[in-house]
């Protein structure tokens, strides 16, 4: 059987920047990435593989009609049979890259194993695992920026679940084809994910030009976004409101602030579930998780999902700074959440027809890499 490059995530360990890497830097000859569509075509996979259709956690799979779900599914088999005829024609080794696969069950796992079994290709599988409290904070953290709120208690029922997860993927692929790193970018070749990953792959990553994607936010940033999705959330998931998001995070950037970090009081139970397994984790990885690799005051961090509608002087400054840029004193600082999120609204109304272009220009490009992709995969 010929190889096959499966990452699977997990999810807020540069999977974002490696699908976008890989897919606008295609490797060398030998190895081939598949998409399953443009960037982020790992979304994808649930629809061929995955069981539940009407999975609520999933935010991509509500922007699709239940009954554009079965086709979708039949028609990306089809295409990912096209391309896996190309790699062996070619004689290259296929590289796919998705995060979603980590939450996938034993038996979607299993169809994974033999979808690709049956082709000819035997999987090894390349996985990070990040630090408990960083992953539960990151995740939160995408969760918002895609328009959640008061989903602390579906991360943390997802990170109880980390053990589980690396014991589904030893059974179904073996343990000697499952290769799992510690997500610790200070021991990266040039703190990088992509370029451990393509060492680890053996793909000469040197004519790669890496793409940083999908950055964390700090906390008043989040905040901001937080309060706007509240008062935004009956169409939360809209082009519309998913486009104003971009553009208030993007006008957001200039607004400094301190990192995302819970208080143990939310976090507690949750992490003591998971020590409960970190030995043997560790042995398993060969390499020691610590529950967190950045310094913590216990005292501190945020205690309820309700401070997120609580905003400081300096963000509330920032933000009025925006409409009277001579403002000094801390004048026009309402903290109410009306108010702040009027101004948001303006803040991005203002913005709009500079990244209306931007944003129209990217689609565009999307769709042209799109058509081209699809060319390459099926060559």
């Amino acid at each position: 059987m010929r190889p096959l490059i499966l990452h699977v995530g997990m999810s807020k360990t540069g999977t974002t920047s490696l699908q976008t890497t890989l897919f606008n830097s295609p490797p060398v000859k030998e190895f081939r990435f598949i998409s399953l569509d443009t960037d982020f075509g790992n979304q994808l996979f649930e629809f061929v593989f995955r069981d539940s259709s009407d999975d609520p956690s999933r935010i991509f799979r509500q922007r699709i009609t239940p009954q554009r779900r079965p086709s979708l599914g039949e028609y990306y088999r089809n295409y990912l049979d096209t391309t896996l005829r190309a790699c062996a024609n070619a004689q290259s080794t296929p590289v796919l890259s998705a995060e979603i696969i980590w939450s996938f069950t034993r038996r979607e796992l299993t169809c994974i194993r033999d979808f690709f079994q049956s082709r000819g290709f035997s999987i090894q599988v390349i996985g990070y695992i990040r630090s408990p409290l960083e992953h539960i904070e990151s995740a939160y953290q995408q969760l918002v920026k895609a328009g959640r709120t008061g989903h602390l208690p579906f991360v943390l029922e997802r990170i109880s679940t980390l053990p589980d997860r690396v014991a589904a993927l030893d059974e179904v692929f073996g343990r000697e084809n499952v290769r799992l790193f510690v997500f610790a970018p200070n021991t990266f070749p040039g703190r990088c994910v992509v370029r451990h990953f393509c060492n680890v792959a053996g793909i000469d990553c040197r004519h790669l030009k890496v793409h940083r994607e999908n950055e964390s936010i700090n906390l008043h940033v989040l905040k901001f976004v937080y309060a706007w999705n509240s008062l935004h959330k009956d169409d939360i998931f809209s082009l519309k409101s998913t486009v104003t998001r971009r553009i208030l995070l993007d006008a957001l950037r200039t607004l400094d602030g301190p990192r995302l970090m819970f208080h143990s009081s939310l976090t507690g139970a949750a992490i003591d579930q998971i020590s409960a397994y970190l030995p043997a984790l560790q042995q398993r990885l060969g390499q020691a998780l610590p529950l967190s690799l950045a310094t913590r005051d216990p005292l501190d961090g945020i205690r309820s999902e309700e401070e997120f509608l609580t905003f400081s002087s300096e963000s509330l400054f920032w933000l009025a700074r925006q409409f009277f840029p001579a403002l000094r004193a801390n004048g026009h600082n309402s903290g109410s959440l009306e108010t702040v999120v009027r101004r948001l609204d303006l803040l991005c109304r203002l913005r709009t027809p500079d990244r209306f272009t931007v944003n129209l220009v990217k689609f565009a490009g999307i769709r042209f890499r799109r058509v081209r992709m699809v060319r390459r995969m099926k060559a």
